[in-house]
């Protein structure tokens, strides 16, 4: 039998232990305070460099002539104007006149003449004028546009006998047509 009594008068620590524990930690320690200052001397490097590229950056917009203008509302609502003016031929450039033509061509049956092509680059809006030789051209015209997924809201703005001089009889339908372009992403 095996008692596990303690008679030692008072506790018994294990000092080496404990004494590698505490060594441990303080290396642990001074390595942490070392990755701290590298990472500070770091940070303090970058922003010495930073503020003295601001401190140039300043120099130099000092140097241009937009720096120092004021900017009154009439200069702004030039400045606007130009923006606005920019952004519109921004819309026509990116305006495809191919493949608009393209799809006007696939879906314009025998018998119908295009004699314009009216675009609103804003609103997406197409408006063509032309002329049928008859009524049922013009109407199978405008469902292959309807059916075309390029073309959205087709209608037919004006239509009218075209009649000839000479005999007083119907030679074609004038026409008028709007639609909106869907184009494809």
């Amino acid at each position: 039998m095996k008692l596990g009594l303690n008679l030692a008068s008072r506790v018994y620590v294990n000092r080496r232990t404990l004494m590698i524990f505490y060594v441990i930690t303080t290396v642990l320690l001074l390595l942490l305070l070392g990755l701290n200052l590298s990472s500070l001397l770091r940070t303090r490097a970058d922003t010495t460099i930073i503020g003295d590229r601001l401190a140039e950056l300043k120099r130099a917009g000092a140097r241009t002539p937009l720096a120092n203008a004021a900017y009154s509302p009439p200069a702004l609502a030039q400045l606007e104007k130009r923006t606005i003016f920019a952004n519109s031929l921004l819309a026509r450039d990116h305006f495809r006149w191919t493949e608009l033509l393209d799809d006007l061509e696939g879906s314009t049956p025998a018998g119908i003449s295009i004699r314009g092509v009216q675009p609103d680059f804003k609103s997406g809006a197409v408006k063509i004028s032309g002329v049928a030789r008859s009524v049922s051209d013009l109407r199978r015209f405008l469902d292959r546009l309807a059916a075309n997924p390029h073309f959205t809201g087709v209608l037919l703005f004006q239509q009218a006998n075209v009649r000839s001089a000479k005999s007083g009889d119907v030679d074609g339908v004038n026409f008028s047509i709007g639609f909106h372009r869907v184009v494809p992403k």
